[in-house]
């Protein structure tokens, strides 16, 4: 064999076993997504110790979860996760109000006349961000922090009973529900989640969703 055709061999061998270490290296990492999307999984199950409640998920569509997300956004953008998550709350109690006070829909009871100023304002047309989505998406599934007769909040609510007081907001409700569920609002500071929810998760998990889309099904059943 010819200098020239050694070289040729040489570099062909190396090229393979690069090929071979890459996609070894792909098979890897498609493992690692597989596993830690189970772990996400997991912990988003154990998520509920974060919340006062739970309640059945409300039957909603993609662009009710968007509309949620831009108002908690508007609402709470520079908030922590768990103040974004009580503003949502109090837009979805409002929704189930048995009362007359409120519209029923998500869509209605946001652009209902007089209650939210920040709709429409420069906040809400540049949100929401992927931890809103996930937030908006976790209440309409049944996640809760407040019961559901806290349907108010402002930075001074002059409205129904005060029930809870943020570093942002005041949450305020009906003020007989409160009154009679004085046993469950105990201490509502000292009740709250010591922990808050590592929304975190829910951007990895997002992340990983997408590059489980992209695998094929073959390099699936090649990585296990």
């Amino acid at each position: 064999m010819s200098k020239e055709g050694n070289r040729f061999s040489k570099f062909f061998i190396f090229l393979s076993i690069m090929i071979l270490a890459f996609s070894s290296l792909q098979v890897e990492a498609q493992e690692s997504a597989v596993i830690r999307e189970e772990e996400v999984l997991e912990t988003d199950k154990e998520l509920g110790e974060y919340f006062l409640d739970s309640v059945p998920a409300i039957e909603y569509t993609e662009d009710e979860v968007q509309l949620l997300a831009t108002l908690i956004y508007a609402e709470a953008g520079i908030c922590d996760n768990m103040e974004k998550y009580r503003v949502g709350n109090v837009v979805l109690n409002r929704v189930e109000d048995p009362t007359t006070e409120f519209k029923n829909t998500v869509k209605d009871v946001i652009y209902q006349e007089g209650q939210f100023t920040s709709v429409g304002s420069s906040n809400w047309k540049h949100g929401p961000t992927e931890e809103e989505m996930a937030i908006a998406k976790n209440l309409l599934e049944g996640m809760r922090v407040f019961p559901s007769y806290i349907v108010w909040f402002a930075k001074q609510s002059p409205y129904g009973t005060l029930y809870y007081t943020s570093n942002w907001h005041e949450f305020s409700g009906w003020e007989e529900e409160i009154k009679t569920n004085e046993e469950e609002n105990l201490n509502v500071e000292e009740e709250e989640p010591k922990k808050e929810v590592p929304l975190i998760l829910f951007s990895y998990k997002k992340i990983i969703e997408e590059r489980i889309k992209k695998a094929t099904k073959k390099t699936y059943t090649e990585s296990f």
